[in-house]
């Protein structure tokens, strides 16, 4: 625990140096020389996962400055053109060159999205994702992110309650039978817009050829939430559990926006689901994870699973 925290500590410091050195212009100057790209106007700066973003007044470059950086996304890319050119038509166009071991995505400078009915504009960019619906039958071992995020929990299981998740979850597989391409990390800050035009999706690194056709949606309505109601006080994990804990003002919130409409599971089903999802997505970036709550989640969940049984 103490050796996790002290790991945690000095790579938050070393990214918040590595964010301070690029904001300086001379160090954009010579990144800029090595990497033959021209750096101007550069007005925000972050680093995070190994890649540099520099945003300019009308230039946008991602950075990967690990080997390996910014590979997932340039792979989802290729896959997206060739696959799925409905979803290619909602997302940022760039162009990718590599200099050295560094992939650089370059694309021009959009804005937030400003909208009074963000519900609707959200709704039109899941529409390219449902035309590639599919109708099947699918298992636990077709969800290689759910999975990741069940084998970090089942090490603080028991078998018993490792048999009962895995029965559940399967359970609901049996259930559900409508899956989609997903964007895999949906929520306000990758939607884009360019002199009022038409929204478009940015950060391709999570995406999913098939997940619940719900499960972008959940991401968004999360992340809004936390946003508008909770003012970024609580955190997704938090949210979760007091959505398994019938907390009042958690489920108003979600039932008020009626954004999801799923006639098969229970919200329950849908937040286990998501936690699942998030969990192991956040595990494939982040250095450590909060113990706490997901301690707190094991313990909510199971004893929705037992009850939901009697």
């Amino acid at each position: 625990m103490i050796f996790s925290k002290i790991i945690n500590k000095l790579y938050y410091l070393y990214n918040k140096y590595i964010n301070l050195m690029f904001k300086n212009r001379y160090i954009q100057k010579i990144l800029g020389f090595i990497l033959h790209i021209e750096l101007k106007n550069i007005i925000y700066v972050r680093f995070i996962f190994g890649s540099l973003i520099l945003v300019g007044e009308k230039v946008t470059y991602k950075i990967g400055l690990y080997p390996g950086s910014l590979e997932r996304e340039i792979l989802h890319r290729e896959i997206i053109a060739i696959q799925y050119p409905d979803i290619e038509k909602i997302i940022v166009p760039v162009v990718i060159k590599k200099i050295f071991w560094i992939n650089i995505i370059k694309m021009s400078t959009y804005n937030k999205v400003e909208t009074t009915d963000i519900f609707s504009t959200v709704k039109v960019l899941q529409e390219p994702f449902c035309k590639y619906k599919v109708s099947k039958k699918l298992f636990l071992n077709d969800f290689e992110i759910i999975n990741n995020g069940l084998d970090f929990l089942f090490k603080e299981m028991k078998n018993y309650e490792i048999d009962l998740f895995k029965k559940y979850i399967e359970s609901l597989l049996l259930k559900e039978k409508e899956f989609a391409p997903a964007h895999g990390d949906f929520h306000l800050g990758n939607i884009l817009q360019k002199n009022n035009e038409c929204s478009l999706l940015i950060d391709l690194d999570c995406f999913r050829k098939l997940n619940f056709i719900w499960m972008d949606e959940t991401y968004f309505l999360v992340e809004y939430i936390l946003n508008v109601k909770y003012n970024d006080k609580l955190s997704w994990m938090e949210f979760v559990i007091l959505i398994l804990n019938k907390d009042e003002e958690a489920l108003k919130y979600i039932i008020d926006n009626q954004y999801i409409n799923n006639e098969i599971l229970m919200y329950e089903d849908m937040f286990i689901l998501y936690y699942l999802d998030r969990l192991g997505q956040e595990l494939m970036y982040s250095v450590d994870v909060n113990k706490n709550w997901n301690t707190k989640f094991m313990k909510e969940s199971l004893k929705f699973m037992v009850n939901k049984n009697a």
